[in-house]
């Protein structure tokens, strides 16, 4: 199990076996080559049920979720599970 807590103070404990998931890895480098369309995937891999919890605390004074910052906090739940940055 890995906590997580991002410098926006989502915090979450989870499987880190969630990450030994070929498909995952597949959505990741997909986005990170700049296809954003598999983003709303690799959130519901790793946030499951708390994707909504994320996206209300990322949610800007016009009501939207912006991308970048979503990807930000993913990228700071990614590092933390992995022992970075802890």
């Amino acid at each position: 199990m890995a906590h997580v807590k991002t410098s926006i103070g989502f915090e979450m404990e989870f499987d880190t076996s969630v990450f030994n998931d070929m498909e995952l890895f597949d959505a990741i480098s997909e986005v990170e080559k700049g296809n954003m369309m598999l983003l709303p995937e690799v959130c519901k891999k790793i946030l499951g049920d708390r994707k909504a919890e994320l996206y209300g605390l990322l949610r800007d004074e016009n009501g939207r979720v912006p991308v970048d910052k979503v990807q930000a906090q993913l990228i700071e739940i990614i590092e933390q599970a992995n022992g970075k940055n802890s």
